[in-house]
């Protein structure tokens, strides 16, 4: 039987990969074993998207199978629901009052931007088609704000009203490097044209910047996730020898300030273009997870002894 509840941070990779549970104050990591692993090692499943219910349940949509699966932590089992009405990769999802949103993203074999969202209702194990965008999208953020759907990219922001079933322009980031956004604190943040992080408040309409994030030039991969309603970013550099160096900073808003918490680890054999969400799950139900994290002192000695070897030999 699970027990003992605690929020960990989510490490997302590619479908054939488990999920990673982490808690960057106390270093614990599990792993559970995704559904979908079978598949995506056969190449059925190539794209995957994921949101978290307040709930704590997770939704897994898998392309292009169409698939939509929801764990239960409580229960500790996966669930096949419904499958999705549109073939797509490059979508996201998101969770708002009891439906689960598809939005953007591409036919996998033509290519072609999609418009179509899809809507599914948890209560009835059902999807419909709502509102299109009016734009397509590509590499971006789709996020619920209170009972608002927001789709975020380098270009531009939307907002959908499900009262009405309408999409909404929004003041935009004008044309910035987009990388990742998460809500806190009662307004969205944004990480673009790294190193800049930029604010936005929806009830005034207004961006406003904040200090910059951590710089490192070997650094190309940030998240910024909400956590214990703290906000943190996550950090991965370059893989050397299948293994990433991960930093976790937790930003301080009274001294508009990011500090490092002390967490640098190696994540090794992992997709290095992972995403990162906050749930809370049960420990006692997951599995082990030290075979996927290295000490820093060990990421970077490994790196050092193989360098050393090469100018030996010349």
């Amino acid at each position: 039987m699970c027990t003992m509840a605690k929020e960990m941070i989510i490490f997302l990779g590619h479908p054939k990969d488990p999920f990673l549970f982490y808690d960057p104050y106390l270093g614990d990591i599990y792993t559970m074993t995704s559904p979908l692993i079978s598949l995506a090692h056969s190449k059925a499943i190539t794209f995957s998207a994921v949101c978290v219910s307040p709930d704590n349940d997770i939704y897994l949509t898998a392309q292009p199978k169409k698939q939509l699966w929801v764990y239960n932590s409580a229960q500790n089992s996966w669930q096949q629901l419904a499958d999705c009405l549109i073939c797509r990769e490059g979508m996201d999802s998101a969770y708002l009052n009891g439906y689960i949103y598809i939005v953007g993203g591409r036919d996998p074999v033509t290519g072609v931007k999609l418009k179509e969202v899809e809507c599914y209702s948890i209560q009835r194990n059902q999807w419909v088609l709502v509102a299109p965008v009016p734009h397509s999208f590509y590499s971006f953020e789709l996020i619920t704000f209170h009972n608002y759907l927001y789709a975020i990219d380098n270009k531009r922001m939307l907002c959908y009203d499900p009262s009405c079933n309408q999409w909404l322009n929004c003041p935009s980031l004008k044309d910035s490097d987009f990388q990742d956004a998460c809500v806190f604190n009662e307004e969205i943040y944004c990480i673009c044209d790294v190193p800049v992080m930029q604010v936005y408040n929806p009830p005034r309409g207004e961006w406003r910047r904040i200090s910059d994030i951590p710089l490192d030039v070997d650094t190309y991969n940030y998240q910024i996730v909400q956590h214990e309603q703290k906000l943190l970013l996550i950090t991965s550099t370059v893989p050397q020898w299948n293994k990433n160096g991960i930093n976790v900073y937790e930003y301080e808003p009274s001294d508009d300030c990011w500090v490092n918490i002390g967490t640098m680890f190696g994540l090794l054999q992992f997709d290095p273009y992972f995403i990162c969400l906050s749930a809370r799950v049960y420990p006692s139900c997951l599995g082990p997870g030290q075979s996927f994290i290295t000490e820093e002192d060990d990421v970077w000695t490994d790196w050092d002894l193989e360098e050393l070897g090469e100018l030996v030999l010349e």
